[in-house]
């Protein structure tokens, strides 16, 4: 991390058109919910006032509380400046950890944001109207997986098939899960008045209306186009054979027809097309949205990443001020934190299920390339593909955008920039500073969840034997 301090805090300015695909995204997802953005909110300190207090007199006595504290201990106080008097006036009612949240990559602090979206999406039938995706989502998924699993559970030749698809569909249907229980609670919690610090506020337009700040200057331009392209390329490819698949499975269906009376052909016609509108659905729906999550999981880690950026600006800025930088740190750390718990419980299954998958996948082509089932590789080509395509997509897509099987690195490396920022004129600031950041930070444990997982899931898919191995001829995906 750079530091590049724009000494812009005091200017004002408009927050410009958000790129409209990111909108897209978003509201595939589900995040507006048909009122404006509210980005404007006191720190966590500012949070906690007393009420009828005044801002300044409760943040006055804070600062004189802290340094009595340490000047009983024996100690110099730290804070050689207060934000009282550093320059920085409360006239607004906020202190400088409050403004410093609204800085946008060039340090100038953003208070209009009527221009970062659309109206129309400020609207109320618009916010009950960006739901449908999701529950498209949520019930082609749902559909498909429960397909399956009441046609060949309990069937001990399908426990391939099986496993190949639950491995595959859960991972979609987890993340439909989250997008639907997290825009329910939003709209829970504001009907009630009630607030949250809860792992679903990650979905919030508030919540990300912040975070995008830090990438947002006197232009807005698309971030992870390279992300984009590959992923949209991938997804079409997957969806264009999908297609091809089904075409050539509805022409054999048609071709053996002739093998069963009228009445029996029609139904099994019939049967074999629903099966065909059910895959290819879940892909069509399922596959665009899955990606459109974890482009905005790319996107908020890229904000995090400049956001800690704009922290170290300000934590140089005020060098010496203890604890205002403390509280700076303190702020940023709930921020992430809540990206950080989703991704926790979110990363370990996606994983494991995800080598589970193409463990089994693996096992079944190693059976089918053996020396007397060539017949059935050849038949079952096409499918094949498809299925390595979406295993490795739901596998590699969550890596790319979280930068591996956690998101702690982004804390790291924000440590690292900020030990290198240290002085000796403030020796013992920085200290303290450090350790704080060390402490308030604790250590994801998720990664030896998804290390467990993911033996359990190599183990399990190498040994499973005496398994119904045409795909094709059971139109599975």
């Amino acid at each position: 991390m750079d530091v590049v301090d724009n000494d812009k805090s005091n200017t004002s300015t408009a927050s410009p058109p958000w790129p409209k695909f990111l909108v897209a995204t978003l509201t595939l997802l589900g995040v507006f919910q048909g009122r404006p953005l509210q980005v404007t909110r006191p720190c966590i300190l500012c949070r906690r006032k007393p009420p009828g207090d005044d801002v300044m007199s409760f943040h006055m006595a804070v600062d004189t509380a802290t340094a009595d504290m340490e000047t009983g201990q024996g100690k110099k106080p730290d804070t050689e400046r207060d934000d009282v008097t550093d320059g920085e006036s409360k006239e607004d009612g906020n202190c400088a950890v409050c403004r410093s949240v609204l800085w946008n990559a060039n340090g100038a602090t953003i208070n209009d944001f009527t221009k970062a979206v659309p109206e129309r999406l400020n609207s109320a039938p618009c916010g009950i109207l960006a739901n449908l995706p999701i529950s498209m989502f949520l019930v082609c998924t749902i559909v498909a997986l429960f397909w399956y699993m009441i046609k060949f559970w309990g069937i001990f030749r399908y426990i391939t098939h099986l496993l190949s698809v639950l491995s595959y569909e859960a991972i979609l249907l987890e993340v439909a899960l989250i997008c639907t229980v997290s825009n329910t609670m939003r709209y829970s919690h504001r009907a009630s008045g009630k607030k949250s610090s809860s792992w679903w506020q990650v979905l919030h337009q508030d919540y990300i209306a912040r975070r995008l700040l830090s990438l947002t200057g006197k232009q807005f331009r698309l971030p992870g186009v390279l992300f984009l392209f590959f992923t949209t390329v991938w997804i079409l490819a997957i969806n264009a054979l999908h297609i091809l698949n089904g075409i050539q499975i509805l022409g054999a269906a048609l071709d053996n027809k002739q093998s069963y009376t009228p009445t029996t052909a029609r139904r099994e016609l019939a049967f074999t097309l629903f099966k065909l509108v059910v895959i290819i659905g879940t892909s069509v729906v399922g596959l665009p949205l899955f990606a459109c999550f974890w482009y905005y999981v790319l996107v908020m880690r890229m904000a995090l990443t400049a956001e800690f950026n704009l922290v170290l600006v300000f934590i140089k800025r005020y060098e010496g001020n203890l604890a205002l930088c403390r509280r700076r740190i303190a702020e940023i750390n709930h921020e992430f934190c809540l990206l950080r718990r989703l991704l926790t419980f979110l990363m370990p299954f996606i994983m494991a299920s995800a080598v589970l998958g193409i463990t089994v996948h693996i096992t079944w082509n190693y059976e089918v390339y053996s020396g007397t089932k060539m017949y059935l590789a050849n038949e079952n080509l096409l499918i094949n593909i498809v299925i390595f395509n979406e295993k490795f997509l739901v596998l590699i897509l969550p890596l790319l955008a979280v930068g591996g099987i956690n998101i702690d690195d982004v804390w790291v490396q924000f440590n690292y920039a900020l030990s290198r920022q240290r002085s000796c004129r403030h020796e013992a600031f920085w200290d303290r500073l450090l350790a704080f950041s060390a402490e308030i930070h604790e250590e994801s444990k998720g990664h030896n969840l998804t290390i467990i997982l993911s033996a359990i899931s190599v183990f399990l898919g190498q040994n499973i034997t005496n398994q119904k191995l045409d795909y094709r001829g059971e139109l599975l995906i």
